[in-house]
């Protein structure tokens, strides 16, 4: 059966013998399996997977516009060394105060 529809701790729960198949997606029930205990462990799993499921959902306030894009690109500043003022007759000469 595919895990998809069933559970684990549904086939636990019940005491049904089973392993895994080679591919993860699915499990081997040891014996057969006739419809109606299926729809049972089915509906077993959604009730569980149901209850599993948050109850309250967060809002974001305010609606994103159509043009906002989903992500924002992030740039690093470029760091720029400070270059060393000038002495203060250069500054005298130029005609600034000091």
């Amino acid at each position: 059966m595919s895990r998809k529809y069933l559970s684990i701790e549904t086939l636990n729960r019940y005491r049904i013998d089973y392993e895994f198949d080679m591919d993860p997606e699915y499990v081997l029930i040891k014996r057969w399996v006739p419809e109606h205990e299926q729809d049972l462990l089915w509906n077993h799993t959604r009730e569980i997977r149901e209850l599993r499921q948050p109850t309250t959902i967060l809002a974001i306030e305010g609606k994103k516009k159509h043009h906002e894009p989903e992500f924002e690109f992030v740039r690093k500043k470029k760091h720029h060394e400070r270059k060393p003022s000038p002495s203060a007759l250069l500054t005298y000469l130029a005609g600034g105060r000091r």
